[in-house]
């Protein structure tokens, strides 16, 4: 076996040279950024060497076993001699060797080399995307936000200096070094009282009265009327701190009167505006406060305290209901996901179609945001006929804690039919597991100015309906009745089932019918990666039936010539392969549609050990 694996050696060492020597000449490269053109060109080698790996190793096996069958005959004069069952251990604890490298080549090493090559290629996209974001941030005067974006810039492209330098001037400015790190903000959904990081989500009514006292001492009437006003809010029946809230709201709104009563017309008339702003947050209308508080921020020079602190409560709000429409602007050329779809069906027969022609992905604020591009959702009914359709030209999604939800939407938006969906209950001894489901915006708004509201389109089913009372109803977003971790697994599913991993679909295999998508077409696919190794050692122990009926014997003298043929030899056993594994997926789908999704893994296994016995038996009944 020495010739064997000089020749298997030999060959790998040739696909290694031929590889990397092809990656580092071949000049059509895509853009990437310069530290990365190396990297690129060495997995590029390291990806084409692991296709062709198989090929290569199995001509080796061929010609290794073709010498050593040759070379070593011995008294093979009977079928079923010992001297055959010898060599058929001898391939067998070979094959055991090649299918185990192979695997680890396919299976493992394989997706992840060619995951990394597509994030390489995609690095130049994300880095401007950061680089851009980080700037845009930094000009609002977001500098928390604007570091976390330079640091992904700088990560991605780690020897420019210039990015470098800004991320240290971004991080000196935005105190990130002396900032205590928060747990990961969700999106605030229940919209009780106003998003304030002053104001804590479970507070009381008594902790408000508080804050508004202290506020009305300070002499801040503004603060103190709007404490006292959501310690009213929060308030529950019988609660004795009301009355206290309730007096100092009412002094503090006569304190606010005697401020527009002073006389100075220029004071009066921002005062006014002011107060026109602060009402508005106060009644929910956070659009309208925006804009107010927006537009006095971009008249006055010097800073408003009231101005800044309610400017960016309303925006704090507003962005629990609208996106700005700057935000998806140029965002279709940083796409991850192309042509996502999936459908949910109810308890009542009725379901709904969802789909995104290219989905974008950012991190943003620990949260990771995804813009989904020409969005639709289309509802049928129990009979399957069209009732409506959701679209829009862009939609934002995030991932919402469930215990975030109220009762209301849960029911509206059907998340009650969620078997995964535990609700929190506090007087419960059982640990409490949180479910994150999708949380999607429709409408968006400009950043600066008030343009109107871009709203998603609706359409009706026309029959017996009150169309225009439906869609007064509709709301600007939409909660999915989906598990937020089905949608990655779905994301991934959307690039096709081929291009994912065993893990993925191991997981995707028991949801893929849930979500519309056929179980199986990626429980063929599944059979196909889980048994790959036993297809090897199938195809190995033909080559070995092969190898004997062409036995370089000791009479042969070797041609150099030889040497050249062994590229064809490759390419002929390559496209051999290929065209063996293709009937194993035809075999897949017969067992499959013939078993069931649920026996067709038993049943090809049943059938690949048949084959199996039946080229062991061939291969030992030769003789001499």
């Amino acid at each position: 076996m020495k010739r064997g694996k000089i020749v298997t050696l030999i060959c790998v060492v040739l696909l290694g040279i031929a590889c990397f020597c092809w990656s580092s000449f071949y000049g059509n490269l895509p853009v990437l950024l310069p530290h990365s053109v190396s990297y690129y060109k060495f997995l590029r080698a390291v990806k084409t060497f692991l296709i062709l790996l198989p090929a290569v190793l199995c001509t080796a096996f061929l010609v290794d076993f073709s010498i050593y069958f040759g070379r070593n005959p011995g008294e093979t004069l009977q079928r079923f001699s010992s001297e055959m069952m010898s060599k058929y251990k001898i391939v067998i604890f070979v094959s055991l060797i090649y299918v185990f490298l192979l695997s680890m080549a396919s299976l493992v090493f394989l997706p992840h080399v060619s995951k990394t090559i597509s994030y390489v290629e995609r690095q130049p996209d994300l880095f401007s995307l950061y680089y851009e974001l980080g700037l845009k941030n930094k000009e609002e005067g977001n500098d928390d936000i604007a570091y976390r974006y330079m640091y992904l810039a700088a990560q991605i492209n780690p020897y420019d200096s210039e990015i470098q330098a800004l991320k240290t001037k971004y991080e000196i400015e935005s105190e990130h070094i002396v900032k205590v790190e928060k747990n990961e903000n969700f999106l605030q959904v229940e919209k009780n009282i106003p998003k304030d990081e002053e104001i804590p989500v479970h507070t009381n009514c008594y902790d408000l009265v508080c804050k508004a006292r202290k506020a009305f001492e300070e002499e801040k009437w503004l603060d103190a009327h709007y404490f006292a006003r959501m310690a009213i809010r929060v308030s529950e029946p019988k609660d004795i701190s009301v009355t206290d809230a309730e007096k100092i709201s009412f002094e503090a709104w006569k304190k606010l009167s005697e401020v527009e009563n002073t006389g100075d017309k220029e004071l009066a008339a921002l005062f006014s505006r002011k107060m026109e702003g602060y009402n508005a947050l106060i009644r929910g209308d956070y659009l309208e406060s925006y804009y107010i508080f927006n537009e006095l921020q971009r008249q006055n020079r010097t800073p408003d305290p009231d101005v800044e602190r309610y400017f960016a409560l309303a925006k704090n709000n507003l962005e629990g209901q609208y996106f700005f429409n700057d935000e998806y602007k140029d965002l279709q050329k940083y796409e991850s996901v192309s042509n996502l779809h999936f459908a949910i069906k109810h308890a009542d027969k009725s379901s709904e179609v969802y789909f995104a022609r290219g989905v974008t992905s950012l991190k943003k604020q620990g949260n990771l945001v995804r813009f989904l591009r020409d969005f639709s959702i289309t509802y049928f009914d129990e009979k399957g006929q069209f009732v409506k359709m959701i679209s829009a030209p862009y939609a934002k999604m995030f991932s919402v804690p469930v215990n975030l939800i109220s009762l209301e939407q849960k029911l509206k938006f059907r998340l009650i039919e969620m078997k995964e969906l535990v609700s929190a209950d506090e007087n419960s001894s059982k640990k409490q597991k949180t479910t994150f489901v999708p949380y999607i915006l429709l409408s968006s708004v400009n950043r600066e100015f008030n343009t109107g509201i871009a709203e998603p389109e609706y359409d009706y089913a026309s029959v017996n309906r009150d169309v225009q009372k439906e869609k007064q109803e509709e709301s600007n977003y939409v909660f999915v009745p989906m598990d937020f971790s089905d949608f990655d697994s779905i994301a991934e599913a959307s690039g096709g089932s081929e291009n994912m991993d065993l893990f993925s679909l191991l997981s995707f295999v028991n949801i893929a019918s849930k979500y519309g998508y056929s179980t199986e077409v990626f429980n063929i696919i599944l059979q196909e990666k889980l048994l790959y190794p036993l297809s090897l050692m199938l195809l190995l122990l033909l080559f070995a039936n092969m190898a004997w009926n062409y036995r370089i014997g000791e009479e042969t003298i070797f041609k150099f010539k030889w040497v050249f043929l062994m590229p064809f030899f490759v390419v002929v056993v390559y496209f051999f392969m290929q065209t063996g594994f293709y009937i194993l997926r035809l075999i897949y789908l017969v067992v499959t549609y013939a078993g069931g999704a649920q026996n067709a893994l038993f049943l090809a296994v049943i059938l690949k050990l048949i084959i199996f016995i039946g080229l062991s038996v061939m291969f030992i009944a030769r003789k001499y």
